[in-house]
């Protein structure tokens, strides 16, 4: 319930545009339980984790991701490069 009225509040927000569903199923689990954030790099090539300092971000040490957090890592990916990079 949280994630979907999160999703309307930023369908309803006007500095967003083109939001679309891509998908909607229940989670077995929390499948980015402990990530904070990060650059995701391009297919095949390694994300780069940030860190929150009271500098601003820093990049964090590299970390392990599962078969299931790829498949999602990889469907963003797939959809930037379908919609573009700021079009």
């Amino acid at each position: 319930m949280a994630v979907r009225a999160l999703f309307a509040k930023i369908k309803a927000d006007a500095r967003h545009d083109r939001i679309e569903l891509d998908q909607s199923q229940p989670a077995p689990a929390r499948l980015f339980a402990h990530w904070a954030m990060a650059i995701v790099a391009e297919h095949h090539q390694p994300d780069i984790p940030l860190v929150s300092t009271t500098g601003g971000l820093s990049q964090g040490a590299p970390w392990r991701i599962s078969h299931e957090q790829e498949k999602v890592q990889t469907r963003l990916r797939d959809l930037t490069r379908e919609y573009g990079r700021g079009s």
